[in-house]
């Protein structure tokens, strides 16, 4: 009877020192996951720091109301309705003088 008593104490201790390797596992996943996502966020902070896409020029066009495209570096202020071209000076345009314009979004995509 204490042989048997002992071979179930023996089951258990084997299934306790199992789970807590399992346990141990998934903790070090975790901590491992929730590392690597810090590490990626703080390289985006550093990367681009706090700016909005309106705040930073991208590359793109602005098309004005009487048929001319303008290419380069474009920056765009949806509260003062200004749209800004930086080629070898930066021209501001108004709403009344801009059909539409586009850019492409290299950062945030």
């Amino acid at each position: 009877m204490k042989g048997l008593n002992l071979r179930f104490a023996k089951l258990g201790m084997n299934n306790y020192v199992k789970i807590g390797m399992i346990i141990n596992l998934r903790n070090t996943i975790l901590v491992s996951f929730l590392f690597f996502f810090g590490i990626l966020t703080v390289h985006a902070q550093s990367e681009y720091p706090s700016q909005f896409p309106s705040q930073i020029f991208h590359k793109g066009n602005i098309y004005s109301t009487d048929g001319q495209v303008y290419t380069g570096l474009v920056k765009y202020d949806l509260v003062n309705n200004l749209v800004q071209l930086q080629d070898q000076a930066i021209a501001t345009f108004t709403a009344s003088n801009v059909s539409y314009f586009e850019i492409f979004d290299e950062v945030f995509g």
